[in-house]
């Protein structure tokens, strides 16, 4: 797995940070900012890649997303690509067409997969390419 700046992930013992740094001479090390929510502190701390867990798409997605319902949803394929990136779509604007996306995640792959919770038509999930 390629870490990349701005990614989230998850420690085994900080939980979860945004690589903030990635270390150009030690490439075992990145520097990760862990946010400590009750107490608001901003930790960034240099740990080891081999303790970061990337969560795939469908971790992220409601359960009913890898339910036989949505078996062919293009964005199923999608479903054990790794996330960089989660959005809330009232602070960062869906890319595509869709109006009622809630949250859509940036994969590994270059791709965005929006969840669009449409009350006339029930939920889908839409894939763009990112340019």
């Amino acid at each position: 797995m390629e870490f990349k700046e701005g990614m989230e992930v998850n420690h085994i013992n900080h939980g979860k940070g945004i690589i903030i740094d990635i270390d150009k001479i030690d490439t075992d090390s990145v520097t990760v900012e862990f946010h400590d929510v009750p107490s608001g502190w901003v930790n960034p701390l240099r740990v080891s890649k081999n303790c970061l867990k990337v969560k795939p798409l469908k971790d992220f997605l409601p359960y009913e997303f890898m339910s036989c319902e949505y078996d062919d949803c293009r964005a199923r394929k999608f479903a054990e690509v790794e996330v960089i990136k989660e959005y809330d779509a009232r602070e960062e604007k869906w890319i595509g067409k869709h109006k009622n996306i809630t949250y859509w995640f940036e994969l590994v792959n270059g791709y965005a997969v929006g969840l669009n919770e449409n009350p006339a038509r029930g939920m889908s999930f839409p894939v763009e390419k990112l340019k």
